[in-house]
């Protein structure tokens, strides 16, 4: 199944491996492998004319338990590549069900940041317009305000005689340099 790292983020997309984990039995067969060719190429060693000690330990009639050990490990060579071939076989169907999943569950993420971002764009709106209508309000009670005290209130600008001599303003500014 497809993971999630967090509530709001993408869901993680699966990656395809050469196979899937190794089973119980497959661990098992690996080691009898292993161990049927030790076993062979020991007794292999030991049913040579020479030898360790350059005596024949074993005799030529009883080779029996070399080809046992050699045919458990032909065996068990192929059960271990079945059991590969299975392995690979069940990663491929979990990885398409794993794909799937993240499909589906990143479809649903994408309608819930649909969802969400409707939802905040909606309540936006409504702030904004709610702002609009109070600042509305505010110009239509200050607009009424003014236009009472607008005939009483004249602002005009001075006239250039009325006006102060740049070394008077420089005094008003810098009271000190005088």
């Amino acid at each position: 199944m497809a993971k999630m790292d967090k509530v709001t983020s993408d869901p993680r997309k699966p990656v395809m491996k050469r196979r899937a984990k190794a089973d119980g039995y497959e661990v098992i067969a690996l080691l009898i492998w292993m161990a049927s060719l030790i076993a062979g190429c020991s007794i292999l060693f030991l049913a040579s004319n020479t030898g360790l000690f350059g005596t024949n330990l074993i005799l030529n009639n009883n080779l029996l338990s070399l080809y046992l050990s050699f045919g458990v490990w032909i065996v068990t060579s192929f059960a271990l590549l079945r059991f590969d071939h299975a392995a690979r076989k069940r990663e491929g169907r979990m990885f398409k069900y794993n794909l799937s999943e993240y499909e589906m569950l990143r479809t649903k993420t994408l309608e819930q940041r649909e969802t969400m971002l409707a939802l905040q764009t909606e309540s936006m709106r409504a702030k904004h317009k709610r702002e609009v209508n109070t600042f509305e309000e505010e110009v239509k009670t200050t607009s009424t305000k003014t236009n009472a005290n607008a005939a009483e209130v004249v602002l005009e600008r001075p006239k250039k005689s009325e006006r102060p001599k740049k070394s008077e303003r420089a005094k008003k500014t810098n009271p000190g340099s005088a």
